[in-house]
């Protein structure tokens, strides 16, 4: 009884009418989807807020950080409000572009099916009107770009993660009008949505870059994290809120990730490479250091080595020491 009296409710709030077995469970799985969607996202929070601020079993108090003998001066910024206001339309873009583009599938599906077998002397419709007629019925699809967007403006910590979030938001929403689309137009759709995939994470990465550039002394004390794409090399450093992390790093079948808390930093400056030289990030990746400048980050029991262009390395060396002074 408690099936029956939840799903139909689940049904009329995505507008669809049937009270029939195959709908009761239709709206069983969409009740099972969506409701897991949430609960992993709450065990996620959870999970995250067990790490948070926690020291690991052993940490001795933070000592004096050893930094460059000049910090170059960090530039004020344009302010936080500023990068929102910029990114914000971008954070709306990459929300909306999967739902639509869902629905240009389908009317472009719909159309296609009216052509080959017309109705009588009814007229085929045109892309433009099923576009209309389905935009309006399509609200339950924006659940779930909407809910990712909710969760990353909650948790900003974590906005390194959002060009992938978009990516895999588009996939969701775009491939099964791709699937289920006819043969005859199952080129076209397939080109339009790996192209609207594409896009979509593009777009992601703008409103990221946006948000974490330039590297200034506004993103200090903020809970925004900086990425850094280490050169020639598929590793990351992540500025986090709470610590520093590098990921993308290989470990076998798996990939694996480095981090130091901020009470555990005892080095962030800036070294001079007289010679190339190789450093082993981990079992599966290496990491070649030019001669230049190489950004040298140390605690606990790792021990970084970094190649950074210049100016970016005066810059992002500062900011780490400033933002580990903040935060220990």
């Amino acid at each position: 009884m408690a099936v029956g009296a939840v799903v139909p409710a689940v049904g009329d709030a995505m507008n669809v009418d049937s009270r029939g077995v195959g709908g009761m469970f239709g709206y069983l799985l969409g009740t099972l989807f969506f409701g897991g969607i949430g609960v992993s996202g709450l065990l996620i929070w959870r999970r995250d807020q067990k790490r948070r601020d926690t020291p690991r079993r052993g940490t001795t108090p933070p000592g004096e950080l050893e930094t460059s003998e000049d910090l170059a001066p960090l530039p004020a910024g344009p302010g936080l409000a500023a990068r929102w206001l910029v990114a914000a339309p971008l954070l709306f873009l990459t929300t909306a572009l999967p739902v639509v583009g869902q629905v240009a599938l389908s009317a472009f599906a719909s159309v296609s099916f009216a052509e080959r077998f017309p109705l009588g002397d009814d007229p085929v419709p045109t892309f433009w009107q099923e576009f209309t007629d389905d935009l309006g019925g399509m609200a339950y699809a924006a659940i779930v770009p909407v809910l990712v967007l909710l969760v990353f403006t909650a948790r900003r910590t974590m906005f390194a993660l959002w060009p992938k979030a978009c990516l895999w938001v588009a996939v969701w929403a775009l491939v099964p009008g791709v699937l289920l689309g006819s043969s005859d137009s199952m080129l076209p759709n397939l080109a339009l949505g790996a192209g609207l995939v594409w896009l979509n994470y593009l777009l992601g990465r703008l409103a990221l870059w946006r948000l974490s550039s330039p590297v200034a002394l506004d993103l200090v004390p903020s809970e925004l994290e900086v990425p850094y794409a280490v050169p020639g090399s598929q590793a990351r450093l992540r500025v986090r809120r709470d610590r520093l992390m590098l990921d993308r790093l290989g470990g076998g079948k798996n990939k694996v990730r480095k981090e130091i808390l901020w009470a555990e930093l005892a080095a962030a400056r800036l070294e001079h490479v007289d010679a190339p030289l190789t450093w082993q990030a981990s079992s599966g990746t290496s990491i070649t250091v030019p001669p230049g400048h190489a950004l040298r980050l140390r605690g606990a029991d790792e021990n970084w080595l970094l190649p950074v262009p210049e100016p970016l390395g005066e810059d992002l060396a500062t900011f780490i020491a400033l933002r580990a002074e903040r935060r220990r």
